[in-house]
């Protein structure tokens, strides 16, 4: 019971604040995403809009997320995760899908996301071993970043996903400091976890392991390494297999469907896209579309959609923190 009890303890320590440089920070962070998500909340239906059906801003999924979880072949398991969220939220309205809806949904990203920043400087700080200072001025840094300021206030499995995978990163980060083996369990429930909500991020659970100690220089080490990510991964596609009711004609029909939607070329030019997004459009706001839409069923919106940066500024800025970062 005492050991278990440990364990229990270590897992809260890792999760959440643990010393006064960390609550203050978390206070910080909650403080300021959470004020901006209120007002969002309160002020606009830009969170959830039931009268639209997809995407009203910059291609996240709120509706389709916060009703069914998305897509089964791109978020295979986030429906349990998120009928639960929308079940408390839905509570804390009194069964109604209005403003304290919406608020209860950003506060819950706003939580997540501060959480997640949290997560990077106990890892600056214990794994990289950097002063408190520099791991503070970093953090803040990185908290201001136009991807945590849209998921501080965005439901969408992409503000869960980046909370677990920065977590379970800190937790396997600190398991080889320590010249030890990451344990099956918190790899098999972190890939269901993770993998859940976003397929394609199971694959980043198993990467820590290419770092554990002596791991390619003892056959029975690597195989046991082996036998985890195998173990792991069969328990993910058991429980996706489940969740589809073993209908694989379906599944492969809906993943060939979506490799389709997204090998079609765009408006916007392959290295635009690359220059602009992958490059920096995580870190600075890109430019900004908006188009005119309607439901089809009587009701107009305007949808804003991510555009190409417009001066050469952007770029500058990004390139010299990128310079900076290899040096």
């Amino acid at each position: 019971m005492t050991k278990l009890k440990s364990k229990i303890h270590s897992a809260l320590s890792l999760l959440f604040p643990n010393n006064k440089a960390e609550y203050l920070l978390f206070g910080l962070f909650v403080l300021v995403y959470g004020s901006l998500g209120s007002i969002i909340a309160l002020k606009y239906r830009i969170i959830f809009d039931d009268r639209i059906p997809w995407d009203a801003y910059f291609s996240f999924d709120n509706r389709a997320i916060i009703m069914t979880g998305g897509g089964f072949e791109r978020h295979p398991l986030s429906i349990y995760f998120f009928d639960f969220l929308r079940n408390f939220a839905l509570f804390v309205s009194g069964g109604e899908k209005n403003e304290i809806f919406r608020l209860v949904w950003a506060w819950l990203s706003t939580i997540t996301i501060s959480l997640t920043l949290v997560q990077i400087y106990k890892y600056l700080t214990n794994i990289a071993l950097i002063s408190n200072k520099s791991a503070w001025l970093l953090t803040v840094f990185f908290a201001f970043f136009s991807t945590n300021i849209l998921l501080s206030f965005t439901p969408e499995t992409y503000t869960y996903s980046l909370f677990l995978l920065t977590f379970f990163n800190y937790y396997a980060a600190r398991k080889i400091q320590q010249k030890q083996s990451i344990p099956f369990f918190p790899l098999m429930l972190s890939g269901v976890a993770i993998g859940g909500l976003t397929i394609t991020n199971i694959v980043k659970t198993y990467i820590p392991i290419l770092f554990e100690k002596r791991l390619f220089l003892s056959w029975k080490k690597f195989w046991q390494a082996t036998l985890k990510v195998a173990l792991s991964a069969g328990v993910f596609v058991l429980l996706f297999l489940m969740r589809m009711d073993f209908n694989l004609r379906q599944i492969l029909s809906k993943t060939d469907e979506q490799y389709e939607k997204f090998s079609n070329s765009k408006s916007v030019p392959f290295w635009d896209m690359v220059t602009s997004w992958f490059l920096g459009g995580n870190i600075l706001f890109p430019g900004f579309i908006i188009k005119n839409y309607n439901n089809k069923k009587g009701f107009e919106y305007k949808a804003l959609f991510m555009d190409v940066y417009k001066s050469d500024w952007p770029y500058l800025f990004v390139g010299i923190l990128l310079i900076l970062v290899i040096w």
